[in-house]
C-alpha cells in the first residue's frame, strides 16, 4: 500500500521559507510555506470515508415523514420558508435546492437525503483532518518519525478512516442523517470550520483561510446557536498559531466584557439580573480572555499590530452571520411555515432570540458530567477512548504547531462539551437526555479526530521497537481488553439484554483487544516468519481498521428508519382513518366498512404535540402538493384544513403568523425595516423617519416580491390552462351571445368576440378572474351555487384569494365547460382568528381570575403569581400559558361555527373536556357537549385501536390482560429485546419516537374522554364502564411505551382509583426501570410503596354503597391519616369530592387524632378550597395547641374569610394577646401584630375591627 501512494506529497516548486512573526508557530525552516495542506491519501481517506458512509444512510434512510419536528421541517424547506426559532437560514437554502434537485419521491425523503449528504461528507472531512493530523504529529515526534518511514501513508489512511467511520457511526449523528433535521449541516459547516483552520495553521501568513475560518463559523451560528459556545477554543486555535492575531482577538473579548458589565452595573441591560449563572460563567469567559491577552501582550512585546486582520475576520464572521436577513425576506412570500413570523422586526428578534422557548438556568452537577460520559461512552466505547489519551502522552514533545492544534482542539472540546453543559444545565432523566444528546454531537467530532491521532501514534510506537513503550502498549492493550470483556459480560446478561446485534458487537470488540496484545507480544516472531520488518505492523492496522464495526453494529437498532412509517400513519390517519395505504391497510369493522369516516372537509385542526401539529403540518402542506404517484395514498388532498398550534396561541407573534395563513385580510404588517428603524415618535405620528426612510426601497422590493409569491400560492391552479377548456368553442359562444347574466357581464368585461382557440380563451379569462370579484347576488341568481362556493362569496375577499373565488363561480357557472381546479396553498375561506385586542382580553381574564384564586389561595399546581407594588399581578409558569390558550382557542371555536374541530392533545384544555369524542387516533371537538357517549361510541374506539396496535406490538391486549403481563412483556420487549414470541413490528421496538408519539395519542383518550366522563357522571354503571375503557387504554398507553411519564403518572392514578394498588405499583416500577434517573418516577414509587400491600376499598365500591350502614362499614377500614388520603384521592379522581371530604372528617372526628394529623388535614382542607372545614380543623387545632398564637390567628383569618367578623375578632383578640405573652419572655419571638398588619385575609373586616 505504501508503494501505491506518494508518500507525504511535496509541491513541484516549494518557496524559501518565510521568517515566522513573533508568536509564528513555524516549526522548522525546512518545512514548505506554501503548497497543499491535504496530500493524496488524505482525500481518499475523504472519498472512502464519505461513500461508505453515505451508503449506510442511504440504506437506512427514513422513506417518508418521521415524527418530532421532521414534518415541520420539511415544509420549511419545500417552500424555503421560516422554520422554528432561531429560523435555520443557511439549512432552509441548502435543503430547498434537494427538494427541487431530487424531482421524485416524496418531500421528506428528499430532505433526510440533504441530510445523509451533509453527515457523510462531514464524517469524510473529519477523518481526512485525522488522516493529516496523524501525519503531522509523527513528523513532529523525531524518534518515530525515522521508524515509520515508509508506513506514513498506510498508518494515516487507517487512522482516518476509524475517526471518519467513528463519527459517522456515531449514534448521535446517524439518527439525525437519516430524517429530516437540521444538526448535520451544523456538524458540517463546524467540521469545515476545522478545515479551514488547520489549514491556515499549516501557513499562518495565508490568512484567506483564517478569513474562511470566520465566514464558515459565522455558518455554524446560523445553523445552529448552540455552536457559538466553540468561540472561545477556536480563539485559543488562533492564539496558538498566531498570537499576535489571537492577542488582538482575546482584547476584542475583553473589552466586550468590560462593555458589558458596564452595561448591567449600570442598569442597562437585565440579561444577568435574574441569571447569577450566567453572568458568572460570562466574567469566567471575560477573566480568561483577559488573561490570555495579558500573557499574548507580555511574549509579543506589542499590542494592536494585527487589528486588521482581527477587523477582516469580524467582518467575515458578520457576512456568514448575515444569512439571518434571509429569514424577513423569506417571512414576506407568508410560506406555511412562517415561524416566529420574522418579516415583522418583532417578529425577527423573537426568533432570532428563541423568545418562545424558555430560559435555561446555568448551572452544573456531578451527575450531569456523569451523563455526559456515559453518553461519550455509547458511542466510541471505553476501550476506544484510550486511543484518545494517547497523545497527550507526547505534548511536551511535539512541535509548537501541532502542540498548538491539539491544545485548540482540546480547548474547542471543552466548550462545545462542558461549557455547552453548564449553559444547558439540562435534566439527567431520560427524556432530557433524548432531547439534549443531539447538542453535544460537534464535541464527538473532536474526540474522532484525537482518535484518530492517538491510533497513529500507537501504530508508530510499535514500529518503534522501544521496550519501555512496549510495556506502556501492552498495559493498554490489557485495559482495553478488560473493559471490552466487562462489556461482554453485561450484554450476555439475559436480564439485562438478549438482542444478539450488541452481543457480537462486544466480542468482535473483545477479539480486537485481544489481537492486538497477541501481536504486541508476537511481533518478533512474525517478523521473522515473514521476513518483513513491520510485519506486525501490517496485521495491526487491519486490527484497527475494523474498530469501527462495533459501532455500526451497536448503533444501528436505534438508529435506522428502513421501513419505519410511523410518522407517515401519525400524519395520514388522522385525516383518512378509513383509508388504506401502500404501507398499511386501514382498521375495519367485520363487515369490511372503515370504523371512521374522513375528517370533515374544511376543519379545523389543533395540534398539541410536536408530532401532533407537525405531521399533519407536512400532510396538508406537502403530501396534498406532490403528485400522485409519489404519495403512499394517492388520493390523499387536505389542503382544505386549517392547522393550528393550540400551545402557541398565546404567543402574538404566532398569532400574526396564523392570521396572515387564514384571516389574512385582517393581518396588516409593516415592512421589515421600517418596523426597524423607525422610532416611537414617528410611528406615533404615523411618519417614517429619515432612516426608515433610506431603506424604504429595499422594503418595497422585499414586500413586492412576498406578495408576488404569496399569490401563485394562494391562487394555485385557479389560472386557467387550455386543458382546463372542456369545450371552448362553445364557452365562447356561450359568453357572445350573453346567454344569462354571468356571460353577459363576462361579455362586458371582455368588450369583443371571443377567440373560438382555447390558448386565447384562457388569456382572456385569466384577465377577468385576477381583477374584482364577479359576484353579484342578481348576477349568480340562476346558478345553483354550492355551499363552499355561496359562503366564499358571502366573505366578499379583496385580496389574492378573489382569483380563487372568481374560479370557482366560473366553474360552477358553466358546469361541464371548465374542469374543477385545484386550491391554492391555503384554504380557500378565511376563519376569524383572535386579534390582539382579543389575546389581551383573554390574557386579562385569566390574570384577573388567577388573581382571585390568589387571595382564596386556590392556585393550580404550576402557577406562579406574582404581586406587583402596584397591586396587580404578573402570571408566568406553563399552567398559566395553557389556560390562556384555552381561552383563545374558545374564541377561535366560537366564532367559526361552520366549522368542524378536531384535536391532537397535548395540554388538556378544561372546556374542551364535554365536547370530546374519539375519532380514530385523535379526537373530535363536538359543537355541543356531548352528555353521554354512547354503546357504539366506546366499542369503536376499542375496536379500532385494538386492531391499529397490530402495526406496533400486536394485538393481544384485552380487558382482562393482567397488569403483571403487561409489564413482562415490556420488559422483555424494550428492555432485554427479547422478541421471542413478538407479534408486531419489531421496527416499533427499535423506534422510541413511535412508542412516545402513539403512547400519548392512545393517554389522551384514556384520560381526556373515558377517564375524565367517569369524574363526571352520577351513574355507577355508566362509570364503571368509562373506568374499564379507560384502563383498557392506558393499559395499551402503557404497553406502548412504558418510560412514558404522562402515561405512567395517568394509568397509576386510575388503577389506584379502582383500588388497585399492587399494579399501581408495579406500573411505576417498571417505568423505574427504564429511567432511574427520574425524581418524579421515583417519587411517586415511593409514595405507593406505603399502600401497596394495604387492603383498601376501591373508590367506585365506597361511592357505591348508598346507604348509611354500608357506608360506615367501609369507613371503618379507614384507621389511620395515610389511608384516608388515599382512598380521599381516590374519590376526588372520581368526581366524588363530598364523599372524600367525609373520609377526612373521618380523621377530624377521630378523638386520638393529634396535632400532626390535624395539621395534615388543614393543608387538605386548604387545598380543596373547603374554608368550612379548616374552621373546623383550626377549632380542633386550637383545643390540642390552646397556648399556639398562630394557632388561634389562622382561625380568626379564617373566620374573617368567611365574614364572620364576630368571631373573627374575639378569636384574633386572642392570638394577639397570646403573642404579646410570648413577646414579654421570648423577645426574639414572631410578632403576630406585624404580620397581621399586612394580611390581606383581614381586609373585609378590618375597617370593623377596634383600634
Amino acid at each position: 500500500m505504501a508503494k501505491l501512494i506518494s508518500p507525504a506529497a511535496q509541491p513541484a516548486a516549494v518557496r524559501p521559507a518565510q521568517k515566522p512573526s513573533p508568536g509564528v508557530a513555524v516549526p522548522n525552516a525546512n518545512f514548505p510555506a506554501a503548497g497543499p495542506l491535504f496530500r493524496g491519501v488524505d482525500w481518499l481517506v475523504f472519498a472512502l470515508v464519505t461513500l461508505v458512509v453515505f451508503v449506510a444512510y442511504y440504506y437506512t434512510i427514513a422513506p417518508d415523514l418521521t415524527l418530532e419536528d421532521s414534518g415541520e421541517l420539511a415544509v420549511g424547506s419545500m417552500y424555503a420558508g421560516v422554520p422554528h426559532p432561531p429560523g435555520y437560514p443557511v439549512w432552509t437554502i441548502y435543503t430547498w435546492l434537494f427538494t427541487k434537485l431530487l424531482p421524485f419521491s416524496n418531500i421528506a425523503w428528499r430532505v433526510a437525503v440533504s441530510s445523509a449528504v451533509a453527515a457523510a461528507i462531514s464524517a469524510g472531512v473529519t477523518g481526512m483532518l485525522a488522516s493529516r493530523g496523524a501525519a503531522l504529529v509523527l513528523e513532529g515526534l523525531a524518534d518515530l518519525k525515522e521508524a515509520f518511514d515508509g508506513w506514513c501513508n498506510p498508518i494515516c489512511l487507517v487512522s482516518g478512516f476509524v475517526a471518519g467511520l467513528m463519527i459517522g457511526f456515531n449514534g448521535y449523528i446517524w439518527s439525525q442523517a437519516v430524517i429530516v433535521e437540521v444538526y448535520t449541516i451544523a456538524v458540517l459547516t463546524l467540521v469545515g470550520v476545522l478545515a479551514a483552520l488547520m489549514r491556515w495553521t499549516w501557513n499562518p501568513h495565508q490568512r484567506r483561510w483564517l478569513y474562511l475560518a470566520c465566514f464558515l463559523f459565522g455558518l455554524c451560528f446560523c445553523n445552529h446557536q448552540t455552536l457559538i459556545v466553540a468561540a472561545l477554543g477556536l480563539e485559543i486555535v488562533v492564539l496558538m498559531a498566531d498570537r499576535q492575531v489571537g492577542r488582538d482577538m482575546m482584547f476584542m473579548n475583553t473589552l466586550i466584557w468590560w462593555g458589558m458589565l458596564g452595561l448591567h452595573v449600570g442598569g442597562k441591560i437585565q440579561t444577568f439580573q435574574a441569571n447569577p449563572a450566567l453572568l458568572f460563567i460570562f466574567n469566567l469567559i471575560g477573566f480568561i480572555s483577559a488573561g490570555l491577552c495579558a500573557w499574548a501582550t507580555f511574549t509579543t512585546g506589542r499590542l494592536f499590530t494585527r487589528l486588521h486582520v482581527l477587523a477582516a475576520a469580524v467582518v467575515c464572521f458578520l457576512v456568514g452571520f448575515s444569512f439571518y436577513l434571509y429569514m424577513p425576506v423569506a417571512s414576506s412570500t407568508n410560506p406555511p411555515m412562517n415561524w416566529g413570523y420574522p418579516r415583522t422586526w418583532e417578529g425577527f428578534v423573537h426568533a432570532f432570540t428563541r423568545g418562545q422557548y424558555e430560559k435555561t438556568t446555568p448551572g452544573i452537577s456531578f451527575r450531569q458530567i456523569w451523563a455526559y460520559f456515559e453518553g461519550l461512552k455509547e458511542e466510541f466505547n471505553w476501550a476506544n477512548l484510550i486511543f484518545a489519551l494517547v497523545p497527550f502522552a507526547f505534548l511536551k514533545r511535539m512541535r509548537p504547531r501541532e502542540r498548538g492544534w491539539i491544545v485548540g482542539l482540546t480547548s474547542i472540546y471543552v466548550c462545545l462539551a462542558f461549557l455547552l453543559l453548564y449553559l444547558l444545565n439540562s435534566g439527567v432523566d431520560r427524556q432530557s437526555r433524548e432531547l439534549t444528546k443531539v447538542f453535544y454531537t460537534s464535541s464527538h467530532v473532536v474526540v474522532a479526530i484525537v482518535i484518530g491521532f492517538g491510533i497513529a501514534v500507537v501504530a508508530g510506537l510499535v514500529l518503534a521497537q522501544n521496550v519501555e513503550r512496549r510495556l506502556w502498549l501492552l498495559g493498554g492493550g490489557a485495559l482495553a481488553a478488560a473493559l471490552n470483556l466487562r462489556q461482554v459480560f453485561e450484554v450476555f446478561d439475559p436480564s439485562v439484554n438478549v438482542f444478539y446485534i450488541p452481543r457480537v458487537a462486544a466480542l468482535i470488540s473483545l477479539t480486537l483487544s485481544a489481537a492486538f496484545l497477541v501481536i504486541l507480544l508476537f511481533d518478533n516472531a512474525l517478523q521473522i516468519a515473514t521476513g518483513k520488518r513491520g510485519a506486525a505492523l501490517g496485521a495491526l492496522l487491519a486490527v484497527f481498521s475494523l474498530i469501527p464495526v462495533d459501532s455500526v453494529l451497536d448503533h444501528w437498532a436505534d438508529n435506522e428508519q428502513r421501513g419505519h412509517y410511523f410518522g407517515f400513519w401519525f400524519g395520514h390517519d388522522m385525516f383518512e382513518p378509513g383509508f388504506d395505504t401502500a404501507v398499511a391497510k386501514a382498521p375495519r369493522d367485520k363487515a369490511g366498512k372503515p370504523l371512521y369516516p374522513s375528517m370533515d372537509q374544511h376543519t379545523v385542526l389543533f395540534g398539541g404535540t410536536d408530532p401532533g401539529r407537525f405531521c399533519p403540518t407536512y400532510m396538508i402542506f406537502c403530501e396534498s402538493f406532490i403528485p400522485p404517484q409519489d404519495r403512499r395514498d394517492p388520493k390523499f388532498d387536505r389542503r382544505d384544513v386549517y392547522i393550528i398550534t393550540q400551545n402557541a396561541l398565546a404567543d402574538n407573534t404566532y398569532l400574526d403568523y396564523i392570521r396572515a395563513h387564514y384571516n389574512n385580510s385582517a393581518q396588516h404588517d409593516l415592512p421589515f425595516f421600517q418596523s426597524m428603524l423607525n422610532d416611537k415618535v414617528s410611528i406615533a405620528r404615523g411618519r417614517t423617519n429619515a432612516l426608515a426612510g433610506l431603506f424604504g426601497p429595499v422594503d418595497q422590493r422585499v414586500t413586492g416580491l412576498g406578495s408576488r409569491m404569496e399569490k401563485q400560492r394562494r391562487v394555485g391552479a385557479s389560472f386557467f390552462a387550455p386543458s382546463h377548456l372542456k369545450d371552448a368553442a362553445a364557452l365562447a359562444r356561450r359568453i357572445d351571445t350573453a346567454a344569462d347574466p354571468v356571460s353577459a357581464h363576462l361579455k362586458s368585461l371582455l368588450r369583443g368576440p371571443l377567440p373560438p382557440d382555447a390558448a386565447a380563451l384562457a388569456t382572456a379569462l385569466n384577465a377577468v378572474i385576477d381583477g374584482p370579484s364577479i359576484h353579484a347576488t342578481n348576477r349568480f341568481a340562476g346558478v345553483k351555487l354550492s355551499d363552499h362556493v355561496a359562503r366564499f362569496a358571502a366573505q366578499d375577499p379583496k385580496g389574492h384569494t378573489r382569483v380563487r373565488l372568481n374560479r370557482l363561480l366560473l366553474e360552477e357557472a358553466y358546469p361541464g365547460l371548465i374542469a374543477p381546479s385545484e386550491g391554492g396553498l391555503f384554504p380557500d375561506m378565511e376563519i376569524d382568528i383572535p386579534s390582539p385586542e382579543d389575546l389581551g382580553r383573554c390574557f386579562e381574564e385569566y390574570t384577573a381570575d388567577a388573581q382571585r384564586r390568589y387571595g382564596q389561595k386556590q392556585l393550580r399546581a404550576g402557577e406562579n403569581l406574582v404581586q406587583l407594588p402596584d397591586g396587580r399581578v404578573s402570571v408566568s409558569g406553563q399552567t398559566a400559558v395553557m389556560a390562556i390558550n384555552g381561552l383563545l382557542t374558545k374564541v377561535i371555536f366560537d366564532r367559526n361555527p361552520g366549522h368542524a374541530f378536531y384535536v391532537e392533545e397535548s395540554f388538556a384544555l378544561d372546556w374542551m373536556y364535554p365536547h370530546l369524542v374519539p375519532y380514530g387516533i385523535i379526537l373530535k371537538i363536538e359543537r355541543q357537549p356531548v352528555a353521554q357517549l354512547g354503546d357504539e361510541q366506546i366499542a369503536r374506539d376499542h375496536e379500532f385501536w385494538s386492531k391499529y396496535s397490530e402495526r406496533f406490538i400486536g394485538n393481544w391486549i384485552t380487558y382482562e390482560t393482567p397488569v403483571k403481563e403487561v409489564c413482562d412483556f415490556v420488559l422483555k420487549t424494550y428492555k432485554r429485546r427479547d422478541l421471542s414470541g413478538f407479534k408486531g413490528d419489531p421496527r416499533f421496538v427499535r423506534d422510541d419516537n413511535a412508542q412516545k408519539a402513539f403512547s400519548k395519542l392512545r393517554n389522551a383518550i384514556g384520560k381526556s374522554v373515558y377517564a375524565w366522563r367517569a369524574q363526571e357522571t352520577h351513574d355507577p354503571a355508566y362509570q364503571a364502564k368509562l373506568l374499564k375503557e379507560s384502563e383498557f387504554a392506558l393499559k395499551q398507553a402503557f404497553a406502548f411505551c412504558p418510560y412514558s411519564p404522562e402515561t405512567v403518572f395517568n394509568y397509576a392514578s386510575v388503577l389506584a382509583g379502582l383500588g388497585h394498588y399492587a399494579d399501581a405499583y408495579k406500573v411505576v416500577e417498571t417505568c423505574y426501570e427504564f429511567d432511574h434517573d427520574n425524581a418524579g418516577i421515583l417519587d411517586l414509587l415511593n409514595q405507593l410503596a406505603r399502600y401497596k400491600d394495604m387492603s383498601l376499598p376501591p373508590a367506585q365500591v365506597l361511592t357505591a354503597a348508598t346507604n348509611a350502614a354500608a357506608r360506615a362499614e367501609i369507613l371503618s377500614g379507614v384507621t389511620n391519616l395515610e389511608s384516608a388520603f388515599l382512598v380521599a384521592s381516590a374519590l376526588f379522581q372520581q368526581g366524588r369530592s363530598n364523599e372524600g371530604v367525609e373520609v377526612l372528617d373521618s380523621q377530624l372526628t377521630r378523638p386520638d387524632s393529634d396535632s400532626r394529623t390535624v395539621l395534615s388535614l388543614i393543608q387538605a382542607y386548604q387545598q380543596l378550597g373547603r374554608a368550612d372545614r379548616m374552621e373546623q380543623a383550626l377549632e380542633r387545632y386550637t383545643r390540642l395547641a390552646p397556648t399556639s398564637p398562630e394557632a388561634w390567628y389562622n382561625l380568626a383569618a379564617i373566620q374573617a374569610l368567611q365574614s364572620k367578623p364576630a368571631s373573627a375578632v374575639t378569636t384574633l383578640a386572642k392570638a394577639l394577646a397570646l403573642s404579646d405573652a410570648r413577646l414579654a419572655t421570648n423577645p426574639a419571638a414572631a410578632n403576630v401584630r406585624t404580620q397581621f398588619v399586612a394580611d390581606p385575609r383581614f381586609d373585609t373586616i378590618r375597617a370593623s375591627l377596634p383600634k
